[in-house]
């Protein structure tokens, strides 16, 4: 039995598929934003889920509790949600939205419920985004690189000026998600936001919109995202002035543009112990400003 559940039938137009995972894959929540602001935007109409029977450890995703004046409101499990939104423009290009916690569990039995997906509602592309800390400054345009199922589609990729990943260590199931498309020859790719490491925020709006700016360029879709680049321009004005404040985070970015600015990007991801040491020397040195004693 399909862990797929569909509840409505589904006749969509050349559907692509978009999808974003909550949890490991997406730091700041820069880029499960993606789909959420696709699906409000788009006012999406959820169609469907995914059974979480089996495919999460609730010692490592703990259900969300809501309690309000001491009463039980309600009890959250992590899961999936599907979307789907029909292009007002008559034929053209329509979407299905995925909204999910990255599983803990059985990834290739969640991806084959993913591809039934795909499947029965003729899918003609997979594209799903993610976001990870990384060595950037801020003070530059956002890194997105990328990873393709087939080959043949770096060159589409390319034209966007996005760098190709390479990069051996840990996966996500993204990874596994495309691994899945590249055996079955779906057409897939997945992206990946760079957000500074030293930027521990709940959510970076400069990285969503260079996600967003990605896949609107793919699907060709023309979006008003004003709204999100005056957040994102609030939010580096913050960084500006945190920077400025700390002369050690100031040698850190300071470092961080030259080598942006001598090399050109190579996609390369970096590895876990690489993210783990830059955001442990950005958690230490701001430890040690606290525990300075003030004059």
């Amino acid at each position: 039995m399909s862990d797929l559940i569909l509840e409505a039938d589904l006749q969509l137009q050349q559907p692509a598929l978009i999808a974003a995972f909550t949890g490991w894959p997406d730091a700041v929540e820069a880029s499960s934003r993606v789909v959420s602001f696709l699906r409000e935007k788009l006012e999406a109409t959820r169609v469907g889920t995914i059974r979480s029977d089996g495919f999460y450890d609730f010692a490592s995703a703990r259900p969300r509790v809501n309690i309000r004046g001491g009463v039980m409101r309600g009890l959250e499990y992590p899961g999936t949600i599907i979307y789907s939104w029909r292009n007002p423009e008559g034929p053209g290009r329509d979407l299905l939205l995925l909204e999910a916690s990255e599983p803990n569990l059985r990834w290739p039995a969640y991806v084959d419920a993913i591809l039934d997906l795909v499947t029965r509602c003729d899918v003609q592309a997979v594209y799903s985004f993610g976001s990870l800390f990384d060595g950037v400054p801020h003070t530059r345009p956002p890194h997105i690189s990328m990873a393709v199922a087939q080959p043949e589609l770096r060159r589409s990729m390319a034209r966007l000026g996005l760098s190709p990943v390479n990069y051996e260590g840990p996966s996500s199931i993204h990874t596994a998600l495309l691994d899945g498309c590249r055996t079955r020859r779906i057409p897939a790719a997945n992206f990946w936001g760079h957000v500074p490491a030293y930027a521990q925020l709940s959510w970076n709006p400069r990285i969503t919109l260079a996600l967003l700016e990605t896949v609107l360029a793919l699907l060709e879709m023309p979006f008003d995202l004003q709204e999100l680049r005056n957040q994102a321009t609030q939010v580096d004005d913050l960084l500006d002035r945190l920077v400025e404040a700390d002369s050690d985070l100031q040698r850190q970015v300071r470092g961080y543009e030259r080598r942006h600015d001598k090399d050109a990007p190579t996609g390369s991801l970096p590895s876990a112990d690489a993210i783990l040491s830059q955001v442990e020397e950005f958690l230490r040195s701001s430890q040690e400003d606290d525990n300075e004693p003030e004059e």
